[in-house]
C-alpha cells in the first residue's frame, strides 16, 4: 500500500511526471512547461526567461551626403571652408 492508495472523494491517482510517483491528483501542480508534477518535484520559472532585450533603433530609410559647406567673399565669389579633415590632410602631406 503506497500514500496515495486511500479514497478520496472527488480525487483520483495520477502519476508525477518528473518522479513517476503516485499521488492525488488534488496535490497536482501545474508547471510552467505543462507538465503535472507533484509539490517536492514543482519549480518555478526562471527570471530570465522573461527578460526582453532593448530594441535597436530603427535605421533612417536614406540618406545623402553633407553639400559641402560655403561661403561668400565680399566681391561676390564663393569659397569652400576648409574643415579639419582637410586641415590634417595638407599637413600630413
Amino acid at each position: 500500500m503506497g500514500r496515495s492508495d486511500f479514497f478520496q472523494a472527488g480525487s483520483w491517482n495520477f502519476i508525477c511526471d518528473n518522479c513517476g510517483t503516485v499521488h492525488k491528483a488534488s496535490e497536482s501542480l501545474l508547471q510552467w512547461n505543462n507538465l503535472r508534477v507533484c509539490r517536492e518535484c514543482w519549480e518555478p520559472r526562471n527570471p530570465q526567461d522573461f527578460v526582453r532585450p532593448i530594441p535597436d533603433p530603427k535605421p533612417i530609410p536614406w540618406s545623402r551626403p553633407l553639400p559641402p559647406l560655403t561661403f561668400q567673399y565680399q566681391g561676390g565669389m564663393t569659397g569652400r571652408v576648409i574643415d579639419q579633415w582637410m586641415l590634417d590632410s595638407i599637413s600630413l602631406g
